[in-house]
């Protein structure tokens, strides 16, 4: 084998090496990503359904004087 075989397969596995590294970094931070994009999901949900509870409460309350006044 020649040098530049030598280095072209030592370069190969050096770069494929790197690639590995920064695919793992960035499963890493696209799952730390989706964690925290999940849990703005669920507090929105949250904030949701509590406003549909008070829009509940507020047609009852506006709904109650008008059976009343019947």
């Amino acid at each position: 084998m020649g040098l530049i075989e030598i280095f072209t397969e030592w370069f190969g596995r050096k770069n494929q090496k790197i690639i590995d590294l920064n695919l793992k970094k960035e499963r890493k931070l696209l799952s730390k990503e989706l964690a925290e994009l999940e849990n703005e999901r669920n507090n929105i949900r949250d904030y949701v359904n509590r406003l549909d509870s008070l829009i509940d409460v507020e047609e009852k309350f506006i709904s109650e004087p008008e059976k009343g006044g019947n």
